[in-house]
């Protein structure tokens, strides 16, 4: 069906198009597509889970039991701080770091033992807070004690609260290593430790890439630290050890992709990725690009190339395809947004796919409009099952027209007036249509009191003539059962004659965007109208043209009226008269 497809060029576009928006929403997303990506980082994390050995790194957590068996009450735990430091530097610990403030001292002599202590012992970092943006104050929540503490060179601060809420202004995926406020520059916790070892530091948004709850790190309580066996000093040995809460009553815990976790544990994340070199890059704009283009590219081909359900099965091997190269290039240090690619991958598969059904909608509801009421369900799905083979553009086919006209009409409805007319009418077309519709007719239209039938147009069967020929036998037999229902209702009885010629026709679609009909013309049809008048002339109801009764002679009976003058024709025409069917 040439004429309903819709144009390649559009279909191009159409598509060029959606592959543009893809590429526009992988240099630019939309807040949407941003957090699905997100959510497809979050899931990688989950995945990636502890499967990572991570060596650089040991939390140690101020837990309950730390407290019950040192017998101090939150928050006096001061007392451990010189205790903590001291065990580590025998440890030969790397570095240490205190993500928990440096409460008040309980006396000047405590205060000095631990600063001695961090002076003797490897770098360390304590967890502080900004200053406000608009403050000349050095730090807030800083008592005059803890401040005389760390005014110590050999104590170090690092700032925690330079994370970054993800789109949903809660969850913790990025942070900044380090800010400038009034000329001055601040490193984050985690940063200030790496900056003391020599490690190099990002400067941009730095994505932390969680590897689980605890990210494969080692994990002791300070109990153990503090009261545990010499022997757990090699755990400790050139590591960088974090002190941090792992209680709810510290209130430390931040929601991240792997869950509520404690701030000691992601700035553990943090520095071994720094250590490790592990980080999670955007890939680069032109890869990024790619990534659309090449799957959209893809879906295209298999559906053009792969029919289902192979096709299908392709594409679900693909989708695992692109998901197992998102995480290879994850776990390599590359973050591509595996949303992209399996979006593109589908936009090519199910666009051509989306095109082809509306397409066929549209072209079932046109054929619909031509034919559904002009044929029987039979041959109305013959025709949707085929609907290549229809040219509703106009050609040229063989086919077999059949008219059908009510004697002395114009007398009867005169008799009978407009409702007696339309009432014997319906009745007739009735009997008629269904007759054609058996045979695999198409009815072509009622033209007052007469009936033009088509068979071959606008689908063909190779006994299209016989059917022809035993829909008119039929229709006579038809007529006989319904005059006699007329006279027992008292009404005029009907009389017609049928008109059959086979040949070539032109057939096609012709009309407006308005209304619009499939129609057939040429000399077959006239020759079928006019045979249908000379029925009258020489009393026989069912009339075949040459081409007809040659189609069909082993099957039927016909008298040979010889040569006749058909009116419009300059050469005359050999006419039989259908008798009976063999």
């Amino acid at each position: 069906m040439q004429s309903l497809s819709l144009p390649k060029n559009q279909i191009i576009l159409a598509l060029l198009i959606l592959a543009l928006l893809l590429v526009v929403c992988t240099l630019w997303p939309i807040q949407a597509i941003h957090r699905l990506q997100e959510a497809s980082l979050d899931i990688f994390y989950w995945g990636y889970g502890d499967s990572v050995e991570a060596n650089d790194v040991v939390v140690v957590g101020l837990d309950k039991r730390t407290f019950q068996e040192a017998k101090l009450d939150f928050p006096r735990f001061f007392p451990l701080y010189e205790k903590i430091i001291r065990r580590l530097t025998r440890a030969k610990a790397r570095a240490i770091g205190f993500d928990i403030g440096i409460s008040t001292a309980p006396s000047k002599e405590a205060a000095a033992a631990f600063v001695k202590a961090v002076e003797d012992g490897p770098p360390f970092v304590v967890a502080s807070s900004l200053p406000a943006k608009d403050s000349d104050e050095p730090e807030r929540h800083i008592s005059k004690s803890e401040a005389a503490i760390i005014s110590s060179p050999h104590i170090h601060r690092g700032y925690v609260d330079l994370v970054r809420p993800g789109q949903d202004g809660r969850t913790v995926r990025r942070l900044y290593l380090s800010t400038k406020r009034r000329d001055k520059h601040y490193l984050s916790f985690a940063a200030k430790l790496c900056s003391l070892l020599k490690i190099e530091i990002p400067q941009e948004l730095f994505r932390i890439p969680f590897k689980g709850e605890r990210g494969g790190l080692a994990y002791v309580s300070c109990a153990d630290l503090l009261y545990g066996p010499k022997d757990l000093d090699k755990l400790f040995t050139n590591r960088i050890v974090l002190l941090g809460p792992q209680e709810a009553w510290f209130q430390d815990y931040h929601q991240t992709p792997v869950g509520r976790t404690l701030g000691v544990q992601i700035h553990a994340n943090i520095i071994q990725s720094l250590v490790g070199k592990i980080s999670l890059q955007n890939v680069g704009r032109l890869l990024s690009i790619l990534a659309v283009i090449v799957p959209l590219l893809l879906g295209l081909l298999i559906y053009n190339k792969v029919k289902p359900p192979y096709s299908y099965l392709l594409v679900l091997l693909f989708l695992f395809f692109i998901l197992f190269i998102c995480a290879k290039l994850a776990v390599g240090g590359l973050w591509l947004p595996p949303l992209l690619p399996l979006c593109a991958l589908l936009a090519g598969y199910l666009t051509p796919l989306i095109i082809y059904t509306v397409h066929e909608a549209l072209e079932g509801l046109v054929v619909k409009r031509l034919f559904g009421q002009f044929v029987s369900a039979e041959v109305f799905q013959a025709i949707m099952r085929d609907k290549d083979g229809l040219h509703l553009e106009g050609t040229s086919v063989e086919a077999t027209i059949l008219f059908a006209d009510i004697r002395g009409f114009t007398t009867m409805s005169e008799e009978l007036g407009p409702e007696g007319t339309f009432a014997i009418l319906n009745e007739y077309f009735g009997e008629m249509v269904e007759v054609i519709f058996q045979n695999g007719g198409r009815l072509d239209k009622f033209i007052g009191d007469a009936i033009m039938a088509v068979y071959g147009a606008p689908y063909a069967q190779a006994d299209d003539v016989f059917r022809a020929v035993k829909s008119a036998y039929e229709m006579q037999q038809r007529l006989r059962s319904l005059n006699k229902r007329l006279s027992q209702e008292g009404k005029p009885e009907l009389s017609i004659g049928i008109g059959l010629s086979t040949g070539l026709i032109h057939a096609g679609v012709i009309g407006t965007a308005e209304k619009m009909e499939y129609a057939v013309i040429g000399d077959t049809v006239n020759t079928a109208s006019r045979l249908e008048h000379l029925t009258k002339e020489v009393k026989v109801p069912i009339l075949l043209s040459q081409a007809t009764y040659e189609a069909v002679k082993e099957q039927v009976e016909v008298a040979d009226l010889g040569e006749k003058e058909i009116r419009g024709r300059q050469e005359k025409l050999h006419v039989y008269g259908l008798m009976a069917l063999k």
